[in-house]
């Protein structure tokens, strides 16, 4: 099970991404004034405290835990793809989503759980993880319960958007799983690798079956309304997807260097 080194709120890490970039040099801070300035200053003595922020708003050196904030941060900007795997499970009656998020370089990756809670808002957690295998297992965690079962009889139509639509018309599945990719401009993307042209699947996991399909690149219209076809899958399919999304950039370690921290 991966586990965050660190929990931010969305603002506290939005504050050390300045910090950070104010360590490696004052001219990559732009000096307008910010938005929502009594929370980030709120977020930054809070940071201070910590001992991640020093009085001068540069992220601290020389520590183990900004050592590996600072390399997590350095990943986040440069990475050559995003792969984002979206989960919404039925809660009490109530569709709930979160997202963990993979920023891809050839020599590991940061992963970014990102939820929303009502006391804090939202709340990202940092890990890096080396290696293909490792971060395919990270994202794969989160989707595939332990009950799933192979996906049997016709493909399954939906022709929502929203969670809500999809839960019910996919037999109220234990988990519905959007997985997308970006790519960023320098990076070739996992389009060779996987389905040309596409960057975003659709599954639907549980116990009465699995189903999968490619999702239009557009998505669904304004009202909501789209029409994808999930066909029948094995647990396994998910998995085999992501870890062929992973390694288009990842690479086995040894082969390209190694990420520490």
């Amino acid at each position: 099970m991966t586990v965050p080194f660190i929990l931010l709120t969305g603002t506290e890490l939005e504050v050390l991404e300045d910090a950070h970039a104010r360590m490696l040099g004052p001219g990559r801070v732009s000096a307008d004034p910010e938005p929502g300035a009594a929370v980030r200053e709120e977020a930054r003595r809070s940071l201070t405290v910590r001992g991640l922020v020093g009085a001068d708003g540069v992220l601290l050196e020389d520590e183990p835990l900004t050592e590996r904030l600072a390399l997590a941060l350095d990943v986040r900007a440069g990475s050559e793809g995003v792969l984002v795997v979206e989960r919404t499970v039925q809660v009490a009656e109530r569709p709930v989503r979160a997202a963990r998020v993979a920023h891809l370089t050839p020599f590991g990756a940061c992963v970014e759980d990102v939820a929303h809670d009502d006391l804090l808002g939202e709340v990202h957690g940092l890990a890096l993880l080396t290696g293909p295998a490792e971060v395919t297992q990270a994202l794969t965690d989160v989707l595939v319960p332990l009950h799933a079962a192979p996906g049997t009889g016709p493909p399954r139509r939906v022709r929502s958007s929203r969670a809500a639509d999809l839960v019910r018309d996919l037999g109220r599945p234990t988990v519905l799983a959007e997985i997308s990719w970006a790519a960023a401009d320098r990076g070739p993307g996992p389009r060779s690798a996987v389905d040309p042209g596409v960057d975003s699947w659709l599954a639907a996991l549980g116990p009465r079956g699995c189903f999968g399909a490619a999702r239009p690149t557009a998505g669904g219209g304004r009202d909501g309304r789209e029409d994808v076809v999930l066909a029948p899958v094995d647990p396994e399919w998910v998995r085999d997807l992501v870890d062929r999304l992973v390694r288009a950039v990842v690479v086995v370690p040894g082969e390209e260097g190694t990420m520490t921290g």
